[in-house]
């Protein structure tokens, strides 16, 4: 099941690089965007199921974590369905344990197959799986939950089957809320969260291209493409939750795609804020600068692709309750604290050619990137603090609605006759009314 997920993660973003060469070459443009197109529409992910590997010489070998599913306040429903991967000469007894979320992390990290009172099972089904590889009877259950959401973690225990070789296990995994919704409480306001920021993104889309019908200048045509990734990974994402809402599968294809879209905008925007630190705004002897970005740009492209293709492999981990939680997220987190740093001092070289009202800008400038490289880590922090089952919703609806913002922002720094426009060095014909100004920068040497 692990490496399925690798594969499909990987095909993925395999997807979103090929959209971009296609976009990027023009002789191959709309051949390569039709393929890409047929790709991915004719890909759908799988029902949640999976495998899981059982028996051995350790006991850590006989209790394995299946899946996890959060129900809200009311009563829900599951239903899990067992196989043998290969037929064996008689059948083979196990059992399917159920945890709460309060008592999870005691059982996972005692000694497995090591039951006591503090890691107890709530719930204990029989399985009895048929020799001749044929499906199980499904095991049925219902929840009822008075007081507050729970995460029911569902695992498999040979611990008492003797198995001496290890045995594959198919299963197929299928849960419903109160009212027939499929998805896990940590999702259940996911979808028209993201319907309102679609709607949202529509808006400041078109107010946007309203306003750069006639301009061409590259930071422009860079902040158009950064708003492009993110209206398509709106899309991508709100059309993958509308399918799980209809089918209780989703798309894990439109789902990986979107959050490499969304990933991408993020690095280009934090690229464009790095390259107008270095004065490529503001002299036209630093213009020259844009070469050393692009490869830059690219590696975090690549890097950050891989980076959703690892996170993606784990969803439905047992310590997994948003995305890029735990390596990825800490990896992110680093790469943004390194570019932070290389944006700062690039803005402090700056101000010292300045003048005192450059200056004042250039600090309000500083600040205001600081607030977008530094968003993200303190979000990670933030969120560990909250329940398992709300960390989804804190962490997409602040990105999502962080990410709107600083759209707004940097159309508003680039579009308005302010100091940025006073300052940089863009003739008329590049920005609505703009006009030349005298370098203020030294030459590159």
């Amino acid at each position: 099941a692990q490496g399925a997920k690798v594969g499909v993660a990987l095909q993925a973003s395999w997807y979103a690089w090929s959209c971009f060469c296609a976009a990027m070459i023009p002789r191959v443009r709309l051949h390569g965007l039709v393929i890409v197109l047929i790709q991915v529409l004719g890909t759908s992910c799988k029902f949640t199921s999976g495998s899981v590997t059982v028996g051995g010489n350790s006991s850590s070998d006989l209790w394995k974590y299946v899946t996890k599913f959060g129900f809200t306040v009311g009563k829900g429903n599951y239903t899990v369905s067992w196989k043998l991967r290969e037929a064996r000469p008689e059948p083979l007894e196990v059992q399917m344990l159920l945890y709460l979320d309060e008592g999870w992390e005691a059982a996972h990290s005692a000694p497995a197959c090591a039951l006591n009172a503090d890691t107890s099972p709530r719930k204990t089904f029989a399985v009895s799986l048929p020799s001749d590889g044929s499906w199980a009877k499904p095991n049925e259950g219902r929840v009822k939950q008075n007081v507050r959401a729970h995460i029911w973690y569902f695992v498999m225990s040979a611990c008492d089957a003797h198995l001496r070789e290890p045995v594959i296990l198919d299963f197929a995994f299928f849960a419903e809320q109160e009212g027939g919704s499929q998805f896990s409480v940590e999702q259940r306001y996911m979808f028209p969260l993201h319907s309102v920021m679609l709607v949202c993104s529509t808006i400041l889309l078109a107010f946007y291209v309203k306003m750069c019908r006639q301009t061409t200048h590259p930071v422009i045509w860079t902040l158009s493409f950064i708003i492009a990734l993110q209206y398509a990974a709106q899309v991508l994402h709100t059309t993958h939750l509308y399918m799980y809402m209809k089918d209780g599968m989703g798309d894990t294809v439109l789902e990986t795609l979107s959050d490499v879209f969304f990933m991408w905008s993020q690095e280009t925007q934090s690229a464009l804020l790095i390259l107008i630190s270095w004065g490529y705004c503001f002299s036209t002897t630093r213009s020259g600068r844009v070469e050393y970005m692009l490869p830059i740009a690219a590696a975090l492209w690549i890097v950050h692709a891989g980076v959703v293709a690892f996170s993606k492999s784990r969803d439905g981990a047992h310590d997994k309750h948003c995305e890029h939680e735990g390596f990825a997220g800490c990896f992110i987190v680093l790469l943004r604290l390194i570019m932070f740093a290389r944006f700062s001092s690039s803005v402090e070289e700056l101000q010292r050619h300045a003048t005192r009202r450059k200056r004042d800008f250039l600090q309000t400038f500083k600040n205001a990137g600081a607030a977008y490289f530094v968003t993200y880590p303190l979000l990670f922090i933030m969120v560990q603090f909250f329940a398992p089952y709300l960390r989804q919703t804190f962490m997409q609806t602040s990105l999502m609605a962080f990410q709107l913002l600083s759209d707004v922002w940097l159309s508003r720094l680039f579009f308005s006759r302010g100091p940025f426009y006073q300052m940089s060095v863009w003739s008329g014909s590049q920005l609505p009314g703009a006009s030349s100004c005298q370098d203020w920068l030294p030459k590159d040497s």
